[in-house]
C-alpha cells in the first residue's frame, strides 16, 4: 500500500468533487442570466438541480472512502494548530457538501417542485410551503457562498503549503505523482 498518496478511489472523488463543485456554480450563473420561464434559465436550472444531488451522492462515497482508507502523512509535519484548523476546514467542507444539496432540495419541495432522477421521483423533503421558499432560498445562497469561501481557501491554503512550506500536501492528492515531485525550484 502506497503510503504517501491517498488511494485512487480517493483522489478520483475528489477531483469529480471539484469538477462538479465548478459545474454546479456555472450552471447556476449562467441561469440567473436568463428570464425567467425561458428554456435556456430551465435547462441550466434542472443542471444545476441535478448536480446537487450528483454532488450529495459523491459526498456520501467521499466520507464512506475518508473512513475506511488510510490518509497519508504530511511531510514535513503541520504545526498542531494548523492540524486544526485543516481538520475544522475540511469538517465545515464536508458538512456543507451535504447541507447545500438538502437545502436545495428543500427549496425546491416548499415550491411545490419535486426532482426525478431516471423516471424515478425523490420524495419530498418537506411539503409545498411558498412561505418559506424564499427564506430557503436565502439559506441555501448563503451556505453555497460558505461553502464556495472554504473550497477557495482549501485551494489557497494547498498551494501555500506547495509553493510556501514545500511539503507534500498537493502531492499526496494527485494521480500518479511521484514522491520525489515536489515545487519548481528557483
Amino acid at each position: 500500500m502506497d503510503k504517501t498518496h491517498f488511494n485512487p478511489a480517493s483522489i478520483f472523488l475528489h477531483w469529480l468533487t471539484f469538477c462538479v463543485l465548478v459545474a454546479i456554480y456555472v450552471s447556476i450563473e449562467v441561469a440567473i442570466n436568463f428570464e425567467r420561464g425561458s428554456a435556456t434559465r430551465d435547462i441550466f436550472s434542472q443542471l444545476h438541480f441535478y448536480l446537487g444531488i450528483t454532488l450529495l451522492v459523491i459526498t456520501l462515497f467521499r466520507l464512506l472512502m475518508r473512513a475506511l482508507s488510510h490518509k497519508p502523512a504530511i511531510s514535513p509535519e503541520p504545526t498542531p494548530l494548523q492540524n486544526k484548523i485543516s481538520g475544522l476546514v475540511h469538517i465545515c467542507i464536508y458538512a456543507l457538501m451535504l447541507l447545500v444539496p438538502i437545502a436545495g432540495l428543500a427549496l425546491l419541495n416548499s415550491a411545490g417542485k419535486t426532482l426525478s432522477i431516471m423516471g424515478m421521483e425523490l420524495p419530498p423533503l418537506i411539503d409545498t410551503n411558498r412561505a418559506l421558499t424564499a427564506t430557503l432560498r436565502e439559506r441555501h445562497a448563503q451556505l453555497g457562498g460558505g461553502l464556495l469561501a472554504l473550497i477557495t481557501a482549501h485551494s489557497a491554503a494547498a498551494l501555500f503549503h506547495h509553493y510556501v512550506i514545500k511539503d507534500n500536501t498537493i502531492i499526496r492528492m494527485l494521480p500518479h505523482a511521484k514522491k520525489h515531485i515536489g515545487p519548481a525550484k528557483g
